[in-house]
């Protein structure tokens, strides 16, 4: 079903939606465990309630407190008015966490976040920067609770442009005194 106002869809019907819409992205926030409200825009959305599915396709922007996500395409998986996941693609698409203090800035063609395992996992073309530091693959899960990092590179194809790729800046020799 699509969401608009160019539709053919009663007004009332467009309200009993939105309201739907409010109760999944109320659950979003609850989810994501933060106090902050979920702004998304998109030029098309697409809520399929019986498999807890909502799709946002169109140079989408979803904001949330710090949290930042653009795509072309954004998928929301519910499940009990959950959010469970969170799947991202373009060309690329981006995930920004400037809540820290130290922001992180992911970027790949998939960035999937599983909310209840707190794990990002971008796949093809895939970068994340922290800090100054860069590692680049073919697929990076990043552990958000441990702060961990796996990588690796596409293998399948035998070409060494397809490695794990990583730089880590020199610290200046005031960082290092402190």
């Amino acid at each position: 079903m699509y969401l608009g106002f160019r539709g053919t869809m009663n007004f009332s019907r467009q309200l009993i939606l939105i309201s739907v819409f409010l109760s999944v992205f109320s659950s979003a926030v609850l989810a994501l465990g933060t106090t902050h409200s979920i702004q998304i825009k998109a030029d098309h959305a697409e809520l399929d309630e019986k498999s807890g599915i909502t799709t946002y396709s169109g140079d989408v922007e979803l904001d949330q407190g710090q949290l930042s996500i653009k795509a072309d395409k954004v998928v929301i998986k519910t499940s009990n008015h959950q959010v469970t996941e969170v799947i991202a693609t373009g060309k690329p698409a981006s995930y920004i966490d400037k809540d820290n203090g130290n922001p992180l800035l992911a970027k790949s063609r998939t960035i999937r976040y599983q909310l209840s395992e707190d794990i990002i996992q971008l796949i093809d073309d895939a970068s994340l920067e922290q800090g100054g530091s860069t590692i680049t693959g073919d697929h990076i899960d990043y552990d958000l609770k441990s702060r961990k990092v796996k990588a690796r590179g596409d293998t399948s194809n035998g070409s060494k442009n397809t490695r794990v790729n990583v730089i880590i800046p020199v610290k200046k020799d005031n960082d290092a005194n402190q």
